[in-house]
């Protein structure tokens, strides 16, 4: 959309700028003298200038927030297990995705005075957080999913549950790790005085950055090699895992 806009608009100012300026007509400029000063207007130099601008504009490869690819998995429950209506559990998950907010990277400072000296440093970079907001299908069973994998980190080792997440901007890789956890998910209001698409927001946590492959990423485990602890059971139903 945006490049769409700037090439309308460069080739508008392509085509009537010359004629803007030889539009653009002497204003008097009363003097002490009470003679008349001509002001010329914009030259061909700065209507050459100002084309250039708009040209680099139309040219630069932006970064566009509303084109990105995103893929998820986890470890113990793979995204292949996913049970819906239409379409691959891998496509029914990217096209849910709305909206996603990278880390922001924070680290406290170290301040310290020895010896008539001061020396700072930026100490190890906090854990990653960061957020995902679906649209949700099939009675929430995007929200159930992530419910199940929420309830099974609590019972489970890190190495087991921990989950992966890939994001591209035009198949360069943005933000991906294989270590998150998840730390919340939002509630989900229901209304009889409205229509919507019931949506939620997934509040997540990870170690690090990485550049890896999450298509793959859990596949040599599946969810009945899940064995859940004899006295907690509220993370699962009597159909099993029910997602």
């Amino acid at each position: 959309m945006f490049d769409k806009v700037v090439s309308s608009f460069s080739s508008k100012v392509s085509k009537y700028g010359q004629e803007m300026a030889n539009n653009l007509q002497p204003k008097n400029i009363p003097t002490q003298n009470t003679k008349q000063q001509t002001d010329s207007g914009p030259s061909s130099t700065e209507i050459e200038a100002f084309s250039r601008i708009i040209t680099v504009i139309s040219d630069t490869n932006w970064t566009l927030t509303d084109d990105f690819e995103f893929v998820f998995n986890n470890g113990l429950i793979p995204i292949s297990n996913l049970n819906i209506t239409q379409g691959t559990p891998e496509d029914a998950i990217s096209s849910a995705i709305i909206s996603v907010d990278i880390p922001e990277l924070t680290a406290a400072e170290s301040d310290v005075v020895a010896g008539g000296e001061r020396r700072m440093n930026v100490r190890m970079q906090e854990l990653f957080r960061f957020s995902l907001r679906f649209r949700d299908r099939d009675a929430l069973k995007l929200r159930r999913y992530f419910e199940k994998i929420w309830m099974a980190q609590q019972y489970e080792y890190f190495e087991t549950i921990k989950s992966s997440i890939e994001i591209k901007n035009k198949g360069v890789l943005i933000f991906g790790t294989f270590d998150a956890m998840i730390t919340g998910i939002s509630s989900i209001t229901f209304d009889n005085n409205t229509t919507a698409i019931a949506e939620f927001t997934l509040q997540m946590v990870c170690r690090t950055y990485s550049d890896i492959d999450v298509k793959t990423f859990g596949d040599s485990t599946n969810v009945d090699n899940f064995v859940e602890p004899e006295d907690k059971k509220s993370y699962t139903d009597s159909e099993g895992w029910g997602y």
